[in-house]
């Protein structure tokens, strides 16, 4: 089993890989906002993603939910704070996602 922690964003927010072997596909959770480091983690154990998984709907957890071309997943209530700059509060920040 591979899991990997990956720090990333300004938040530094705990971004998790997880997958059960190299080569096969990768859970992604909270894809912050470093995709360079989150593809790093990828290629170092040539996994390909799978799909993400948000733990909520703040904007330091989802910044790169639509790089990897996959499915995202969240609790029914956080659905709406994938889309809205206002409820994900990246509005209130640099840019919004």
């Amino acid at each position: 089993m591979i899991l990997e922690t990956v720090n990333v964003g300004p938040m530094q927010v705990n971004c998790y890989i997880l997958a059960c072997a190299e080569g096969r596909g990768a859970v992604i959770i909270d894809p912050g906002d470093q995709l360079r480091k989150i593809n790093a983690v990828l290629e170092k154990h040539k996994l390909r993603p799978a799909m993400v998984i948000n733990t909520h709907g703040h904007y330091d957890h989802i910044g790169c939910d639509d790089k990897f071309g996959v499915p995202v997943y969240a609790h029914k209530q956080e659905v709406a704070m994938l889309t809205d700059p206002g409820l994900n509060l990246s509005a209130s920040f640099s840019r919004a996602y």
